[in-house]
């Protein structure tokens, strides 16, 4: 079993939307993970899922738009169930599973696991993960290494790194390896 605080499990997903809905109903389209060991600052292993939405199948042009996620990708993925399955399946070969304190999930904001997830969850009558019930929101550790009052986003915080935006912005696994990056740097 790792030790506590072993790894960082870096996260961003991206979800159905709409361009100024406000009461938009949500689902994951992409379930993205990136472990880091926390020891050596290096990347371990990745997990991407594209994820199937079941309440409101048909993406927005919006959404295709920002995350480049086509309705063909989605078309043919798993639904949020069988997806959270394989995400457990690869928690337990690096030993996550039963140890959840092992390993410190990282997000951009809180949306991802205070919102998105649980909500999610609810409404399908799904269980999140142990190791996904708390997490660290890097905009705050990122603020106070910068001395700033509030953190910009994910892009904004690259840039005062000094570090480069690699891949394509608002889709999940590249936005979670940029944060990782973001991470390993703080």
């Amino acid at each position: 079993t790792p030790r506590p605080g072993a790894y960082f499990l870096v996260m961003d997903f991206e979800a159905t939307c709409e361009k100024d809905a406000r009461d938009w109903v949500h689902e994951i389209i992409e379930f993205p993970a990136v472990l880091v060991d926390a020891a050596t600052l290096t990347k371990v292993d990745e997990f991407r899922a594209l994820v199937r939405p079941t309440e409101r199948p048909t993406l927005t042009r919006f959404c295709t738009e920002l995350t480049s996620i086509t309705q063909a990708d989605v078309d043919g993925a798993d639904a949020l169930p069988e997806v959270l399955g394989r995400f457990e399946i690869w928690l337990g070969r690096h030993g996550l599973r039963d140890a959840p304190a092992a390993a410190l999930p990282v997000t951009c904001g809180d949306w991802d696991l205070e919102k998105m997830l649980p909500v999610e969850c609810r409404r399908k009558g799904l269980a999140v993960p142990a190791v996904l019930r708390s997490w660290c929101n890097v905009k705050k550790p990122f603020a106070a290494h910068t001395g700033q009052a509030k953190a910009p986003g994910m892009a904004g915080m690259l840039t005062v790194l000094v570090l480069p935006l690699v891949g394509h912005h608002h889709l999940g696994i590249d936005d979670s390896r940029n944060i990782a990056a973001i991470v390993c740097e703080l």
